[in-house]
């Protein structure tokens, strides 16, 4: 039994509908077969749409969709891609491109290393490099690291090692200092310090004169840099890396310091006179003098003298605290009735025996109050007991008693004589003392035990020092450090805090943020810069023709400066989506922004998989966005509306904050300055390279995510005009 082509293909594309792979929906009623009409009926491994028969396939020969080096030819009921080539004109494509049947394979004249501008003209790879074919021509690859070409020459390949090269340490043209009496290497592309030899160092620190000091004879810095041999009083050398010194006219170093040099003067120094430890004779309280290197005879210190003419003992006596001897030997002090006689600072006086008072400042009577028991002096000069309970009073020890003192918890309020102490001090007007009343700021205070203690607190008042003395002193209604109560703080977010009848308030917003809910504990919750609902202020809905909010003013679409993070989708406005996969699909970024983005402005984006909002978000220009900066591994962005943009259509594409530094190896995974507002995409296949010497890295990223390369995240582009 025989079948036409299309019933075979009319039974593949049966196949196709039991496989969920036909998706027309524009007949709903078309029974078990869904024939498909064009390429958007179509999905997965077989995108492309066979109108004869009505079924999808893989490819079509018309607008060939097979990879490079392949091409769509029929297979059975159905078409394949194939590598296999009989003639070069099997190989052609609807792009054009120079494609040519070498043995059997069809390869790209314009870059296979293999056949490079014709078949069989194979790329050699020079020193240090990758082979490679442009536009038809071998031409010199990428150097393998740490190889560099800085001689430019592509005959001699990546011909420098940056590595250990001290004419191109790390960069090309990048020579290692050398100076005098050094040398220095560059290892692993970093020129090493200075390497002194031996004895000398570089001092002064300027890497221009090399290692300039020889620390065995230099007096400034002997057996080390900065270790002088300099001292007081003596001239310095430095011999073998080690200090000494040869002390100046009669100066000698007597107390075997170094630190203090020859710090002795034999001519005038009395505890080394003519000689180290040589002292001139000295007895109490005397001092002498060397003059010339020689002694000369004791004499007695200021406020002494020889009272007793006894050369033993020295200047024995002090005149100015001698009573004896007071201000000069024999000058005796003396001392009047109830007194003992005084020398201060060598004039004489007198103190008062105990219990004994000069009251009437005469010196000649002396002290002449025994104030112990006197009515009229009773402790002190004038203290008069006075009389209560029908008794005149007396003094004992100094202290007034009966009708003098009052027994603790009375007091003799009403000033009368007559009857003693007639109060208890236990009221709210006399506690503790005659009119001592009980009054508090903002407070009820009462008596108990004779002490002022506080009841209780006005309303919105609060005695958070707990001092008695000046009450309830902190206002709770008002106050956005007491709240309400004692240390209770009012902090809202993006917020200046109030406080009001004892509940915080938002008593203003941060700029660009406003209280747009009404709701004091969330603060300014609304951001007024953005929000399409709040924009400028508060309640001020963007229309239609302007859905979204950009630095307060209603626009076309969201322009914000400066990486943004957390993005609702609803703020974007008319920015148009046109490009989404996840960190898992393999795309050439490259292609896509010269095909589906085409529009003058580029938003790019990235999330959690299906999630309304946005983790981080940038815009700018798409000749900013897109701004070519190179596969190296530290880059200076591109700088643009405050945010840095980064993007090699091999490499990676991606963004930082304004200034901050990228590590694309290849995607970034800086995780110490702002971590959050970072995001990466590896472009082409770098998603599936493995990691080599260290330089690659993860995948992608999403703000504080990083390593990404699985379903769960999508990356998006946007465009508008």
């Amino acid at each position: 039994m025989t079948f036409s082509t299309n019933a075979l293909r009319l039974a593949a594309a049966l196949l196709a509908v039991a496989a969920g792979a036909c998706t027309n929906t524009a007949s709903p009623n078309c029974g078990a077969f869904c024939p498909c009409t064009a390429d958007t009926d179509c999905s997965g491994t077989t995108p492309r749409c066979d109108t004869k028969g009505g079924s999808c396939v893989p490819c079509l020969p018309q607008k060939d969709n097979c990879p490079s080096g392949q091409r769509c030819v029929a297979s059975g009921a159905s078409y394949a891609c194939t590598s296999t080539c009989t003639t070069s004109a099997d190989c052609a494509t609807d792009a054009g491109a120079a494609r040519a049947c070498c043995s059997g394979m069809c390869a790209d004249l314009t870059a296979d290393v293999a056949n490079c501008g014709a078949c069989g003209t194979v790329c050699d790879p020079k020193v240090g490099a990758e082979a490679a074919c442009t536009a038809g021509k071998c031409v010199l690859g990428a150097c393998h690291p740490p190889m560099l070409n800085c001689n430019n020459d592509p005959a001699d390949g990546c011909e420098v090692n940056k590595s250990n090269d001290p004419l191109n340490c790390g960069i090309c043209a990048n020579a290692c200092p050398t100076g005098a009496n050094s040398q220095s290497a560059c290892v692993n592309g970093t020129c090493s310090p200075l390497l002194c030899s031996s004895p000398f160092q570089d001092c002064n620190g300027m890497s221009g004169d090399g290692c300039e000091t020889n620390i065995k004879t230099d007096a400034m810095n002997c057996g080390k840099c900065a270790s002088t041999c300099a001292v007081k009083n003596a001239t310095s050398s430095c011999s073998g890396g080690t200090c000494s010194f040869v002390c100046l006219g009669s100066f000698a170093d007597c107390n075997g310091l170094t630190a203090d040099g020859c710090e002795a003067d034999l001519a005038a120094d009395s505890a080394n006179c003519a000689a180290c430890k040589t002292p001139c004779p000295v007895l109490a309280n005397q001092v002498s003098a060397c003059l010339a290197g020689s002694c000369q005879p004791a004499v007695c210190r200021k406020g002494f003298a020889d009272c007793n003419r006894v050369q033993a003992d020295g200047c024995e006596v002090d005149t100015t605290s001698d009573p004896i001897n007071c201000s000069a030997c024999g000058v005796g002090c003396p001392a009047p009735l109830n007194t003992t006689a005084t020398c201060t600072d060598g004039a004489c006086g007198f103190t008062c025996l105990p219990g004994w008072s000069n009251c009437n400042g005469l010196k000649d009577d002396g002290c002449e109050i025994h104030f112990t028991v006197d009515r009229l002096n009773c402790g002190a000069c004038g203290a008069k007991c006075p009389p209560a309970d029908q008794s005149e009073g007396a003094c004992n020890m100094g202290a007034c008693g009966a009708g003098g003192a009052c027994d603790p918890g009375f007091g003799d309020c009403n000033m009368l004589q007559v009857d003693g102490c007639e109060h208890p001090l236990t009221d709210d007007m006399n506690c503790g003392g005659c009119g001592v009343a009980c009054v508090a700021p903002h407070a009820t205070a009462k008596c108990v035990a004779s002490a002022c203690a506080l009841q209780t607190c006005s309303a919105g008042w609060a005695d958070c020092d707990t001092l008695e003395a000046n009450g309830c002193e902190q206002d709770t209604d008002n106050d956005p450090n007491n709240c309400g109560a004692c240390g209770h703080v009012c902090s809202l977010p993006n917020a200046t805090a109030g406080c009001a009848k004892g509940q915080c308030t938002v008593a203003s917003c941060a700029a660009g943020h406003g209280d747009c809910d009404g709701v004091a504990k969330n603060g300014c919750e609304g951001d007024v810069k953005s929000d399409p609902l709040h924009c400028g202020a508060c309640g001020i809905v963007c229309p239609f023709v302007f859905p979204a909010c950009s630095e307060g003013l209603c626009t076309d679409h969201y322009q914000p400066d400066g990486v943004q993070t957390d993005i609702p989708l609803g703020w974007l406005g008319n920015w148009n989506q046109c490009f989404i996969d996840t960190y898992a699909d393999i795309d050439s970024l490259d292609t896509l922004l010269n095909t589906s983005c085409q529009r003058a402005n580029l938003l790019i984006a990235c999330r959690p998989a299906g999630s309304k909002t946005l983790t981080v978000v940038a815009q700018a220009p798409r000749g900013d966005v897109t701004w070519e900066t190179g596969l190296a591994d530290n880059v200076t962005t591109h700088a643009k509306n405050q945010v840095g943009f980064y993007y090699d259509a091999d490499w990676s594409w991606g963004v930082v904050p304004f200034g901050d530094l990228v590590r694309k190896l290849p995607c970034d995974g800086e995780m110490m300055a702002e971590p959050a507002q970072r995001m990466c995409w590896a472009t082409e296949n770098r998603n599936l390279v493995p990691t080599v010497l260290g330089i690659m890295g993860p995948p992608g990223r999403c703000g504080t995510t990083v390593g990404i390369g699985d379903k769960g995240w999508e990356r998006i582009v946007y465009d508008a005009n």
